[in-house]
């Protein structure tokens, strides 16, 4: 079954190129890939760096979670725990175009990141939340995230920060045209040539926010094979509380990229999926490839959980 509806992601031209891993209790149970001779293998995870690294690193590094972020970073003047921030309840926007303001990221946050909603209490999926958990680790070690990142990483191959433009990482979009049509809801009319139009995005990170912060920041620019998501999906679970930042499913946990990717585990935590595409290559297409990512998610389970 989950050869099929990968074979028809394949077929519907869905996706350019993808890498499927299970495993159960630790153990690879199912792999399948596109095209079959594993090139491309390496793939932009985009939002998996959230909970794959960011997550782990602040659970490492940081302390105790109930650490209040204005205790780290005073200036960042955000009423928030560690743990509010890790798990969405900070109350923050989803997204800014960060990089297109004068001041820094944190002044940006600051200013402009409050949900007009307010602070409810209830998950509201903030990229904002995961770049300030990065500032917070630079704060704590006096070194910046794309170093620490890299340390980190080197107990983990097939796992890299900017590999460049070779012939085993899988290109994403043609210019980030898909993000510009987001930003008009802040800026008129930006600078055309922040956006990287006249080109392939390849071997560079998909997300802007995260390219201008040096390549990497706490809410994407990890690049993965499937086996080395894998092994960082498997340290996760190693983690008591590794539900905290990730979505709750139909008896799975997940979480989705932007660029076409998605992890997920069963509730006992015995099965993990890790799924890898470049869905935005050469554009971001129509129709809802979240759901195709739940039916592999959701077949894995059955078949293996």
């Amino acid at each position: 079954m989950l050869h099929r509806i990968l074979r028809e992601v394949v077929g519907k031209s869905l996706a350019p190129a993808l890498d499927c891993l299970v495993s159960r209790d630790g153990k690879i149970v199912f792999r399948e890939r596109f095209p079959a001779d594993g090139q491309p293998s390496l793939f932009d995870a985009a939002s998996l760096t959230k909970p794959l690294l960011t997550y782990p690193l602040v659970r490492n590094r940081l302390g105790h979670l109930e650490t209040p972020i204005n205790e780290i970073i005073p200036e960042a003047e955000i009423p928030a725990t560690l743990t509010e921030l890790l798990s969405h309840k900070a109350g923050l926007r989803p997204w800014l175009p960060l990089y297109l303001f004068e001041e820094t990221y944190l002044e940006s946050i600051h200013r402009l990141g409050s949900d007009p909603a307010g602070k409810t209490g209830n998950p509201v999926y903030s990229c904002l939340g995961y770049i300030l958990l990065s500032r917070a680790l630079e704060k704590m070690t006096g070194k910046p995230f794309s170093e620490i990142v890299q340390e980190f990483l080197t107990d983990f191959p097939g796992c890299e920060v900017n590999p460049g433009p070779r012939s085993d990482v899988a290109p994403t979009e043609h210019g980030n045209q898909y993000e510009l049509k987001l930003v008009a809801d802040f800026i008129p009319y930006p600078d055309p040539s922040r956006f990287r139009l006249d080109r392939d995005i390849h071997g560079e990170t998909h997300d802007l926010n995260a390219f201008y912060d040096g390549g990497i920041s706490g809410n994407s620019g990890l690049f993965a094979t499937a086996t080395g998501a894998m092994a960082l999906l498997q340290g996760l679970l190693e983690m008591e509380d590794c539900d905290m930042p990730m979505m709750k499913g139909p008896g799975y946990r997940y979480h989705l990229g932007f660029t076409g990717t998605g992890i997920a585990f069963s509730e006992d935590r015995r099965t993990a999926v890790v799924f890898l595409s470049n869905r935005v290559h050469p554009e971001v297409g129509p129709g809802d490839f979240s759901a195709v990512r739940h039916r592999i998610f959701k077949t894995a389970m059955e078949m293996f959980a």
